[in-house]
């Protein structure tokens, strides 16, 4: 879908007020964060990555050993790997429930399967959301810098296909190549908001920073996202003539060498600015570009989004703190890190001061200030001409306390409880990994932090998929991604109406995906035993319930005594995860038919659990069980279910 956004245009007087506000909270926000962009953020990319201050270590001696132990790196790539390992190793990406009572018609499972399904298939696929290399890129930062940020922009890309013809009557024609939202991780230092907020939604005012180059301001120009009169008067200055000194290091890091500069290189710099903006006693979302340069308005318009939400996801680690910024394992590990490292660089220093021997020699001209020693060398001199003397002594080994350290870091880190080979204990599959159910019973052991960490990614990725959900309800799916479902895709447009009328919701659960769907199985199986039971005890009532020498008595109690079965087994459906309660429970509807027969043929039918009698057999056909599911005082199965029936994607 092709969005148009509105103009935020106030007026001469209105837009002049309106720029004012966003240059000054810009400029105050940029000055805010310019100490933890410049000065901690290199920092901290410095320690994960287990590179040294200095290249090369000249003290004690030039050529010194100059190793970093890569305590915090090990430990977040510990973290990204049960991230990412309870999201993906075992499908789906969101488990989607039912919430409420569908009536057969409404075909609550299936709606929920085309969900689950659809979600997946957007998910998974690199032409799609591509979810697992950004989301594999947000695990780092978040572990290493304790906060992240994923912005879900809608997209739609537009390209010419030429099939024949000559310049400049091509035969040609223009598609869509991609429409929809484009999750993508923002980089540390190219975003920032209020950081008092407790929350990203909660800050009143916040910034994406980008580059872009000449044809892609262009692009954006032919689009209606920028002014055009705007762009040509800062056409001709570039704010960077090639890469950043940020973004050159990066590349010699890689091993990348070249020249980094020229016009065809040559980027304008923008700021995105997102915030709450009072008018005339009137609340407002807007969206600004901003080249802060030249103070230039590049484009300003209403938030578009379902419900004035924004397209960003913020995550960060832990919430033990007031504020914004979270708390990384950069920052938190800085000091046990340096400690373990020095104490390694000290003990090869003195191992090799240890193997080195010196010469003291006296006045004999027959020996070379240059000689040197070696094994086998012959010296030529009496042994009364020189001393040879060793540098160094025995030292202590310092292993023991440089595994404390590291042990120490890791009971800060959380990851202590994780064994080497992974979260994992008890029963070993054939694979030689532990099993699913050996993961829950370490993590009920006690890794609490661990279950903190990962609870802390996967609030994150839910949130994702039910802003995606939202937008794709919102704007629309496309006729081509129907056609992945099928015969579900109806039932895909049924649900997407659902969630625009509320009922569909993302909870956040602790367990892993991994977890859920190994108990998921193990209780089926012993579910399905109850269920065996419960149907032949029902059927075996029923036959009672059906001879015509019974007493109606004795009829009246058991029908009550399956109400009150009902009942008990409604109560564990729902405990088990069971919802879609109508499809369950057929008895429900042999009850209704019971107590019917009973007032038609003149004899008194039952209500409720409690084998009450009413004497009204106009109300008997239509009451439902007292404690039932649906039960909706008095209403219908069906309308019930469409009042309290709902989707629930965990």
């Amino acid at each position: 879908m092709i969005i148009d956004p509105t103009k935020a245009d106030f007026g001469e007087d209105g837009n002049k007020e309106l720029d004012c506000f966003v240059f000054e909270n810009l400029t105050a926000l940029i000055n805010a964060y310019d100490d933890l962009h410049k000065n901690k953020l290199p920092k901290w990319r410095r320690l994960t990555k287990g590179l040294p201050k200095e290249t090369t270590r000249d003290f004690p001696w030039p050529g010194a050993s100059n190793v970093v132990i890569q305590l915090i790196g090990e430990n977040v790539d510990i973290i990204k790997a049960i991230q990412l390992g309870t999201i993906y190793e075992i499908l789906p990406l969101w488990t989607v429930g039912l919430v409420g009572d569908f009536t057969e018609q409404e075909k609550g499972e299936e709606q929920r399967s085309a969900v689950e399904r659809f979600l997946d298939q957007m998910g998974l696929s690199k032409t799609e959301l591509d979810l697992y290399r950004t989301e594999s890129k947000a695990a780092h930062d978040i572990a290493a810098l304790g906060s992240v940020l994923i912005k879900l922009p809608w997209e739609t890309l537009k390209e010419q296909v030429v099939i024949g013809g000559e310049y400049p009557n091509f035969q040609e024609e223009e598609i869509i190549t991609y429409d929809g939202p484009r999750p993508e991780k923002l980089a540390y230092d190219d975003w920032a908001a209020t950081p008092t907020a407790q929350t990203w939604e909660k800050a009143k005012f916040k910034y994406h920073r980008y580059r872009l180059t000449k044809q892609e301001c262009e692009k954006k120009v032919f689009d209606g996202a920028f002014e055009k009169d705007k762009w040509e008067e800062i056409a001709l200055q570039p704010d960077i003539l090639g890469l950043t000194a940020e973004e050159q290091d990066k590349l010699r890091e890689n091993n990348i060498q070249g020249s980094f500069e020229g016009k065809e290189l040559a980027r304008w710099c923008f700021y995105e600015c997102w915030f709450e903006y009072r008018f005339n006693d009137k609340t407002y979302k807007i969206f600004y570009t901003m080249h802060l340069q030249t103070k230039s308005r590049m484009g300003a318009y209403f938030n578009f989004y379902p419900k004035n939400e924004e397209p960003f996801e913020y995550g960060r680690l832990g919430y033990s703190e007031d504020g914004l910024i979270g708390y990384g394992f950069a920052e938190m590990g800085e000091m046990y890190q340096e400690e373990v490292s020095t104490g390694h660089n000290q003990r090869v220093d003195n191992r090799t001061l240890a193997n080195t021997p010196v010469l003291l020699g006296g006045n004999n001209p027959r020996i070379d200030s240059g000689i040197s020693l070696f094994p086998g060398a012959v010296l030529p001199f009496n042994k009364d001409d020189v001393d040879i003397r060793q540098l160094g002594s025995n030292y202590p080994s310092s292993v023991q306390e440089e595994e404390l350290t590291i042990a120490l870091a890791k009971s800060r880190f959380g990851t202590d409880m994780v064994s080497p080979e992974g979260m994992g204990s008890g029963t070993v599959n054939k694979k030689g990994s532990y099993s699913s159910m050996g993961t829950f019973s370490i993590m009920q052991q006690g890794a609490r932090r661990v279950n903190v960490n990962v609870t802390d990614f996967r609030y994150l990725h839910l949130n994702i998929g039910q802003k995606c959900l939202r937008q794709y309800s919102t704007f629309g799916v496309g006729d081509d991604r129907l056609k992945y479902l099928g015969k579900l895709g109806p039932m895909l447009k049924m649900a997407l109406d659902n969630l625009k009328k509320g009922r569909i919701e993302l909870p956040v659960k602790a367990a892993t995906a991994s977890i859920n769907k190994e108990i998921e199985k193990q209780t089926g199986m012993l579910f399905t035993q109850v269920m065996q039971r419960h149907f032949g005890m029902i059927a075996q009532i029923l036959q009672g319930v059906t001879s015509p020498i019974l007493p109606p008595l004795q009829k009246e109690f058991l029908i009550g005594s399956i109400t009150a079965q009902s009942y008990i087994m409604t109560k564990l459906l729902r405990a088990f995860g069971y919802d879609d309660l109508l499809r369950l429970q057929p008895e429900l509807d042999v009850v209704k038919k019971l107590k019917g027969q009973g007032a038609n043929n003149g004899q008194p039918a039952i209500q409720g659990s409690q084998g009450a009698v009413t004497e009204d057999p106009s109300r008997s056909s239509s009451q439902e069980i007292e404690g039932s599911p649906g039960s909706n005082n008095g209403a219908s199965p069906a309308n019930s279910a469409q009042d309290a029936g709902g989707i629930l994607l965990s």
